[in-house]
């Protein structure tokens, strides 16, 4: 059986940014950058999304997260703190 290949995060949005900016179609892209045509797709949404989420103001903003995760370096510490700290802040 592969093994699963895993992308870096400049990768991935160095790729969604091309889809996103409309470089070649996707399928030009997947050939560009060997990966397959539905995970850029799910590269280019998760990136919009994201957009949305950049410039939202109060309630469900990223910055607890962002900042906690610089901040603590374990994923299983982080994992935690998303579960407990950043609801509470929320609401």
């Amino acid at each position: 059986m592969a093994k699963r290949r895993n992308f870096s995060p400049d990768f991935k949005a160095r790729v969604a940014l091309a889809a996103i900016r409309g470089d070649g179609t996707i399928a030009e892209l997947a050939s560009r950058y060997q990966v397959h045509p539905n995970v850029i797709g799910n590269w280019k949404r998760t990136a919009l999304e994201g957009l949305k989420t950049t410039f939202a103001r109060g309630v469900g903003t990223m910055e607890p997260r962002v900042w906690y995760r610089s901040a603590v370096g374990s994923h299983r510490t982080t994992r935690w703190i998303r579960r407990f700290a950043v609801r509470s802040w929320t609401g």
